[in-house]
């Protein structure tokens, strides 16, 4: 309710009358009126408007019970800059000064102290997050109710009305440093920063009272020192480029319900302490670096619904107090191995390989529905009574044993399931019941048309080790080859476990649909040596050392035989309808440079097998959101990466920083978020850097200073809705052979330093640096005459000046700067065109 209340209000009751009035929680303003004197016997409960007085004549009322004289109206309404927890005074409760003086305290009736007035938080909130630039503002700063601001949800219920209950600004462009006094909204129970440019401190969170969910994935967090003073349920902090180890205060978190933490960089064990969180349904800790085994405390979780720990690099065997999580749905535990194969890893020594021992029954876990456990080393059979517990046998039961050591039989007890997809390539699994071979609604209804669907039967293989599809199916072992269990990815010979040249070019040939392939001459012709083939090179021990098949029609998946090829050091099937696994890649033993750009490869997991790369194209795909996999930045020997418009999602990992014979990185046009890790610079033979067109945020790091052989930088943010770069321009004062630099459409603020692109050392060569669209102030530096070809544009930010002495420099903007003065560089103050310069005599 607005307005005041009226002269006559209530003018009609009966004055020996008792009456109750409960005005509270509204927006009344001006003065409770005089009028009311005449009646009695009143409990008038105004508090928390905007009232500003009480007549006179009310203070020696007895309202609200009040019996003894008053020398004030302290007993209707506590007068401004004071409080009680009624709004007006009892003998027990007086009216309490208040020790601040907000804006809301020059009203009467307040039932609290306003230290945390919300309009003044919130208000302060915008000026300091940069709410003008914001992607959506509306209300904001209006003098409406702050209820129908965008993205606050007030609370409906008496007690709290109008109070903030909800703040949600995610993804919303965001910039700046949070301020803390978020924390003093007394009634805020939702906090959702989510995918935003903001430095966030917890620091007094623990004034946040009625905080329970708080997500801010894809944002920088300064510290968890202040998280354990919280009440918090749900916490999500994906993404925020954390490192060390989980800090302790988690475990504090006894309300916790929902912990997310994945994608950042936590090291070292999980501490036992996670025992603690006995109110934890969900704990998602994907990919990060945890090392050790899995703590036995983890099964006093008993109310686990999701346990999400995939990605890392944990070893040890399942603890048996797994079985203990009766109410577990998904438990995922993938890919623990770092994506190595297990063999080879062996081999290798010292390499991780996993979790391993044993299989579970997880017999006792009845809700469980999804098991996620491919890429370890368990070991052994596959227990007859595994997922005997599971009560619900219509559900979809997803299980992935991929990658493992397990043999033997698949259990019987699988076929009560109706509808399960069961992945076990990877293993050596040597029967297969007839009664599971029956279950036609399994794997997404391909077993109808036959068991393979589950696995290659023996003597047969298929690149995926089952069938996927009509046109990805199991395929006979070619002659004096054979496959000798279920599941197999190739053939090995009979004899030995070895491939002539020509036998894995004319398997490729036909796996690849060769006889329409667009060049294929002297192909399969025995007549020919394999070096005369089209798109085969040899060295001069006719070996093949490339195949050049870009572009030419190939169709299907490249059988992993092409590994095998002992002297191969290019393959190139890029623009081709082809997918490719890394399965059997470190065979690949030569192969230096491969190009994979506008093909339908899904992944590049596996990639780090190939130890002696130097070249990878991967642009033109779609990897479908996939992060850049971690076993890619093992690649030592890698001197150019290219790929642009695939489709990677994700941080980059700060692990880029052991390419350290990088000399080109180009990743344009992805989605990759977060900030750029400071391993950067430790690229010190890096000459091309494009990361434009992604979802990166922060301020440039100042380690890309201590790049020198750098030529190029490009990080421009013209089609994404993203905040872009932030922060002060850095000098480059130590980039020596910087020629390209673009960093346009970002928000990039401050000063032009004196001495950017002071470090040049041939003030003769061509220089493009562009600069538009971000929020420089100040004057171009007169330090920059020293570059004699510049061609600078800095139209589009908050620049004032042009230091003189470079109106003429005759040879910058192209010779613009020779004809039209400092115009060619930037219309002066007062003055515009289209471009922000001027470009020709006509314009």
């Amino acid at each position: 309710l607005t307005g005041s209340i009226p002269s006559n209000f209530l003018s009609d009751a009966i004055a020996s009358k008792s009456i109750v009035v409960d005005l509270r929680n509204n927006e009344l303003t001006g003065t409770i009126p005089g009028s009311l004197a005449r009646l009695k016997q009143v409990m008038f409960v105004a508090s928390n408007n905007k009232i500003k007085g009480v007549s006179s004549e009310l203070c020696s009322m007895p309202w609200n019970d009040h019996k003894q004289h008053m020398d004030n109206c302290d007993h209707i309404l506590c007068p401004n800059g004071t409080f009680s927890i009624l709004g007006y005074a009892t003998p027990s409760l007086p009216c309490m000064e208040c020790k601040v003086n907000t804006s809301s305290m020059h009203y009467f009736g307040k039932t609290e102290c306003d230290e945390n007035n919300e309009r003044e938080i919130l208000s302060g909130l915008y000026t300091k997050l940069d709410g003008r630039n914001w992607i959506s503002n509306d209300g904001w700063l209006d003098e409406d109710s702050l209820c129908d601001w965008f993205g606050i949800q007030c609370h409906e219920e008496y007690s709290k009305r109008g109070h903030v209950k909800q703040i949600n600004l995610a993804n919303n462009q965001l910039e700046g440093v949070l301020p803390t006094d978020i924390y003093h909204l007394r009634y805020l129970e939702s906090l959702v920063l989510n995918q935003n440019n903001i430095t966030v401190s917890l620091e007094g969170l623990g004034n946040a009272s009625s905080l329970k969910d708080l997500y801010a994935s894809q944002t920088k967090i300064i510290s968890l020192e202040s998280i354990s003073t919280s009440n918090l349920v749900n916490l999500h902090l994906t993404a925020c480029n954390l490192t060390g180890t989980i800090p302790l205060e988690i475990f504090n978190l006894s309300n916790l319900e929902g912990l997310f933490l994945n994608y950042n960089n936590f090291e070292g064990k999980i501490s036992t302490h996670i025992g603690k969180l006995t109110n934890l349904e969900a704990l998602y800790l994907f990919n990060n670096k945890i090392l050790g085994s899995i703590p036995s405390e983890i099964g006093m979780l008993s109310k686990m619904r999701t346990l999400g720990l995939g990605g890392n690099q944990l070893t040890g065997t399942l603890p048996s107090e797994l079985h203990q999580l009766i109410n577990l749905e998904v438990l995922s535990l993938q890919q623990e191995s770092g994506f190595s194969n297990v063999n080879v890893a062996s081999l290798d020594g010292g390499i991780d390989v996993g979790l391993d021992g044993s299989l579970l029954s997880f017999e006792n876990l009845t809700k469980l529905s999804e098991l996620y456990l491919g890429k370890n080393s368990f070991q052994g059979t596959i227990p007859q009574n595994f997922l005997s517990g599971i009560e619900d046998v219509s559900q979809l039961i997803k299980v992935d044993l991929t990658d493992n050591d397990l043999y033997g039989s698949i259990p019987e007890l699988l076929s009560r399931f109706d509808d399960l997809r069961l992945f076990l390539v990877g293993n050596i699994i040597q029967h297969v019941p007839d009664v599971i071979c029956k279950k036609h609604e399994w794997m997404s209804g391909l077993m109808s048309t036959g068991c393979d669907a589950l696995l290659c039967l023996p003597g047969t293989y298929s690149e995926f080790g089952r069938r996927i599809s009509d046109d990805h199916s199991c395929k006979p072992c070619a002659f004096n080859t054979s496959s000798s269990v279920y599941g197999s990815q190739f053939c090995s010979s009979q004899e030995e476990d070895t491939f002539d040249e020509k036998s894995i070019l004319s398997h490729l040939y036909r796996e690849l649909n060769g006889e329409k392939w667009t060049d294929r001459d002297y192909w399969l012709n025995d007549d020919n040596s394999i070096c005369t083939w089209d798109g085969v090179h040899c060295n001069s021990d006719d070996s093949v050392i490339k195949l050049d098949l870009q572009s030419n029609g190939l169709k299907g998946t490249i059988p992993s035989l092409i590994y095998r090829l002992p002297s191969l050091e290019v393959l190139d099937v890029r623009k081709n309808d082809i997918a490719l696994s890394f399965h059997g890649a470190e065979l690949a033993k030569s192969l230096k440079e491969l190009y994979l750009d506008e093909t339908s490869i899904t992944s590049l997991r596996g990639v780090g097998k190939l130890s002696m790369l130097e070249i990878l194209h991967a642009e033109e795909n779609d990897f479908g959101g996939q992060g850049l996999p971690e076993d890619l930045f093992s690649l030592s020997s890698l001197k150019k990466l290219y790929l642009s418009n695939s489709g990677f999602a994700g941080v980059l990992s700060e692990n880029i920083g052991q390419l350290k014979n990088l000399e080109e990185l180009n990743a344009q046009k992805n989605d990759l978020t977060g900030i750029l890790p400071t391993t950067l610079g430790m690229l010190g033979n890096i000459e091309i850097i494009n990361l434009s067109e992604n979802l990166i945020i922060g301020t440039i790091p100042r380690e890309i200073n201590n790049l020198k052989y750098l030529k190029s930088l490009f990080i421009d943010s013209l089609t994404r809705k993203s905040p872009g770069l932030s922060g002060q321009l850095l000098s480059f004062s130590n980039l020596a052979y910087l020629k390209d630099l673009s960093l346009r459409s970002n928000k990039i603020t401050g000063m032009i330093p004196p001495n950017f692109l002071s470090g040049i050392e041939d003030a003769d060569t061509s220089i493009s640096i562009n600069l538009s669209q971000n929020q420089l102030t100040g004057t171009v530096p007169s330090t920059l005459k020293v570059l004699n070809v510049l061609d600078i544009d800095l139209t589009g930010n908050r620049l004032q000046e042009i230091d003189q002495s470079l109106c003429s420099k005759k040879n910058w903007m192209k010779g613009a700067v020779g004809n039209f003065g400092c115009d060619a560089i930037m219309c002066n103050l007062g003055f515009f065109n289209k471009n922000g310069r001027q470009k020709e005599a006509t314009n």
